[in-house]
């Protein structure tokens, strides 16, 4: 069961799969329009949450022009 998976906290490929769908399926149904307006401000703010947990976990390297 999945309950009784050993999950750590550098290797959740599973959880990393079904994130990132997650995200791609909210990201498609925006863009097609498949969504009510009370629907679209939840999934931009889901959206914009997840882009500042990966912003925060992940930061860039910004190069020197």
């Amino acid at each position: 069961m999945l309950e009784d998976w050993d999950f750590n906290r550098n290797a959740c490929p599973v959880e990393e799969e079904l994130s990132c769908r997650a995200l791609l399926h909210w990201r498609l149904r925006i863009f097609t329009g498949s969504v009510n307006e009370e629907e679209k401000k939840i999934i931009k703010f889901y959206l914009k949450t997840a882009s500042k947990i990966i912003d925060d976990s992940m930061p860039r390297k910004i190069s020197g022009i």
